[in-house]
């Protein structure tokens, strides 16, 4: 019952994120590298300086793709995660619900571990697509490669989940959390520290490691604690808080 409560909250905004995250692999990813391809040379027309740095592999290329799924994902993902018991007190349905004989602690992680599958699957979903796109426009990009991405963000990505579900239950409000949340997020990707915070978009889209680098293990890890810690929080903020 909780499961199916928590995938009528999240549906549509779990569907508009799968939309926006397929729309952005196929037409600004796959579909554009011949597009890329032309503007890269024309800035070589107008800068011979250019000439000599060689053109971008199709597999370099998705690389780039990766990032800005990377970024897109953890926005959508802390994003989904927001809502909970202090959403529904706003909603004035907290009552009713905390009535219901389900400890208000298992509520949060039944929520928590939806909002979880949830991400994994959008992952899933549209890292797999890259492959499936990149055949259907004549190019090869192996499915190894992008599984391997996939598994990254997925360990590395759970503090995006984690901390949406603790601003959730530290702020009040139907859509705030959300947009505060996301606003976090986007500020810290884009920021000089996301180019070597374990968290950070290059380190989760790969950049460096996968096809040949060392995989991350010790910022996993660090990615991980940090994960534990919020929702750790978030249960011990929702034990004592006062609805």
């Amino acid at each position: 019952m909780l499961l199916y409560k928590s995938w009528l909250e999240t549906r549509w905004g779990f569907v508009l994120a799968l939309a926006i995250l397929l729309y952005a692999a196929c037409f600004a990813g796959v579909l554009h590298y011949p597009d890329a391809i032309q503007a890269a040379l024309r800035d070589r027309a107008r800068h011979p300086q250019l000439a000599a740095k060689p053109l971008k592999t199709y597999v370099e290329y998705i690389q780039d793709v990766f990032e800005g799924l990377t970024l897109l994902w953890s926005v959508l993902a802390v994003m989904l995660a927001s809502g909970g018991l202090t959403k529904e007190r706003s909603l004035g349905t907290a009552h009713f619900l905390l009535s219901l004989p389900v400890d208000r602690r298992k509520l949060l992680v039944v929520r928590s571990a939806f909002c979880l599958l949830q991400g994994v699957v959008l992952i899933l979903v549209v890292y797999l697509s890259i492959p499936l796109l990149s055949a259907w426009a004549g190019r090869t990009y192996p499915a190894s490669l992008a599984l391997q991405h996939a598994a990254l963000l997925t360990a590395g990505g759970v503090p995006y989940i984690a901390l949406g579900v603790l601003i959730s239950t530290l702020m009040s409000g139907t859509y705030w959390p959300s947009i505060i949340g996301a606003s976090l997020v986007f500020s810290f990707m884009v920021s000089n520290l996301a180019r070597v915070a374990p968290m950070g978009v290059q380190v989760l889209s790969g950049a460096g490691t996968i096809g040949g680098g060392v995989f991350p293990w010790a910022g996993i890890g660090m990615d991980l604690a940090i994960a534990t810690a919020m929702f750790g929080c978030s249960i011990w903020i929702v034990k004592w808080q006062d609805f």
